[in-house]
């Protein structure tokens, strides 16, 4: 690209931008953190990323949560349930930690995710069934059938 065009390109970005983002990404400096791969984990300074991604459903019998993990061994999960929220934490592991990355997309780490449910759940009593299938965490928690009750009235 003509280097005279690339300038009147990056002082138009100025005028709207301010004065450092377009230089900054032509000059191949460091992203800006909005544009950074933030950690899973949520490291000091990094925003909170939604990992692991995370499906709720419900229908009229339960709510059915699908947790996708792939890499995890079902021994490095651990769930608890409060309320209205179900609390996901592990760790996943690098399958060749003697190797030196190159590039890397997939996560390793630790992991910790809340997950809100659509009803309050009573933990103690509710039937809450874990299955972990080909990377999936299949989490079954049955919805107590509504009730009414007729009121009298003096």
């Amino acid at each position: 690209m003509n280097p005279d065009k690339l300038n009147k390109w990056l002082e138009l970005a100025r005028s709207f931008a301010g004065n450092d983002f377009w230089s900054d990404v032509f000059d191949q400096s460091p992203a800006p953190e909005s544009f950074a791969r933030k950690s899973h984990a949520g490291k000091t300074g990094e925003s909170a990323a939604l990992f692991p991604p995370v499906d709720v459903l419900t229908s009229d019998r339960e709510i059915l949560i699908l947790v996708d993990l792939p890499g995890v061994s079902k021994e490095d999960i651990h769930l608890t349930v409060s309320d209205e929220v179900l609390y996901l934490k592990g760790q996943s592991n690098p399958l060749y930690p003697e190797h030196t990355p190159v590039s890397t997309e997939r996560f390793s780490g630790t992991f910790e995710r809340p997950i809100g449910l659509p009803t309050r759940i009573d933990g103690q009593n509710a039937n809450i069934h874990a299955a972990f299938r080909h990377g999936t965490l299949i989490i079954r928690i049955p919805v107590p059938p509504a009730w009414t009750k007729s009121i009298p009235i003096d």
